[in-house]
């Protein structure tokens, strides 16, 4: 391991996020902070810095500052399923995607 670093989808991810890679490719997986519509956003950012949305989620908003839902997307150990996190249906709920053709 070294202390190099390298700039990643300059210009395409401009957000921060909480970002996971492919357990078995170099897909990135990651989600946003609420927008101003307090929507967010699990994104899918593949090799060629291709963005792709994977699903928006509205997070209430009784669900801010401390008590907040974060989605903090994950993949699966074969990476076939994504586990996110969410109160976007008014409760604190773990939530699956299967990945099928996002690979």
């Amino acid at each position: 391991m070294t202390d190099e670093r390298e700039v990643f989808a300059l210009g395409v991810l401009t957000e921060d996020g909480h970002p996971s890679f492919h357990p078995q490719n170099n897909t990135l997986l990651t989600d946003t902070y609420p927008d101003k519509y307090s929507e967010r956003k699990i994104l899918l950012l593949d090799e060629a810095s291709r963005l792709q949305i994977l699903g928006s989620f509205f997070s209430p908003f009784n669900y801010s500052k401390e008590v907040r839902c974060d989605l903090h997307p994950r993949w699966d150990r074969e990476g076939k399923w994504v586990c996110f996190d969410s109160a976007h249906e008014g409760h604190r709920n773990l939530y699956l995607i299967e990945m099928g053709d996002h690979e």
